[in-house]
């Protein structure tokens, strides 16, 4: 692993921690707590099943984790379609002359593993990154689903190794790092409140 992949790793562990304290210090306030399942409908229209939590520490603070799968393969030609990405994201809500508070931003960190190979070129490594959030989150009838939209604007570092299979067997044709500034999240998420508690 070269020195950038581990400066960028320090950078987003040392942010993980930081939102883990910040988070534990408002826990502490006031607290109208609720936990939400959320499903990013984008991702599985994409063919990658998207699965998240959100914990809302109280009217104004939230906690999220999310995690993607995917492995989709085809014996010919050994064509795989791979992703699995981990990611946690702290929201502040933002209200408006009344108690909903529908608008937020937030700050969100990333990370995961590619394999694209769809012709008998691919291409496989991972990535990391983070970046501000914001969106809005939009209640339903029934005040238990919502829909929220929701996009990050950030930087993403990737490893890329590029390969060629030829008979099965897959054959490195070269490498690089890529750095990416700009979009690293796009979401349209249905959620769920499914369990509320208020101290």
């Amino acid at each position: 692993m070269d020195r950038i992949i581990k400066h960028h790793i320090g950078k987003i562990v040392e942010l993980a921690a930081f939102l883990m304290l910040w988070s534990s210090n408002i826990y502490a306030q006031d607290r109208d707590e609720s936990i939400l399942l959320r499903a990013n409908i984008l991702r599985w229209a994409n063919l990658t099943p998207d699965i998240g939590i959100e914990w809302q520490l109280n009217k104004e603070w939230s906690v999220l984790a999310n995690a993607t799968y995917t492995r989709w393969s085809w014996s010919d030609n050994n064509r795989r379609f791979a992703q699995k990405e981990f990611a946690g994201e702290i929201r502040h809500y933002m209200g408006y002359m009344s108690t909903q508070r529908p608008w937020y931003v937030g700050m969100m960190i990333h990370g995961g593993q590619y394999n694209f190979g769809l012709t008998e070129r691919g291409r496989q490594g991972d990535y990391m990154g983070g970046g501000i959030t914001a969106g809005y989150r939009l209640r339903l009838h029934n005040k238990k689903f919502f829909i929220d939209f929701g996009g990050g604007l950030g930087f993403t570092h990737a490893t890329i190794e590029k390969y060629k299979t030829i008979d099965g067997v897959r054959y490195k044709t070269g490498d690089s790092n890529s750095n990416y500034i700009g979009i690293n999240k796009l979401s349209v998420a249905i959620v769920w409140n499914f369990l509320n508690r208020t101290k």
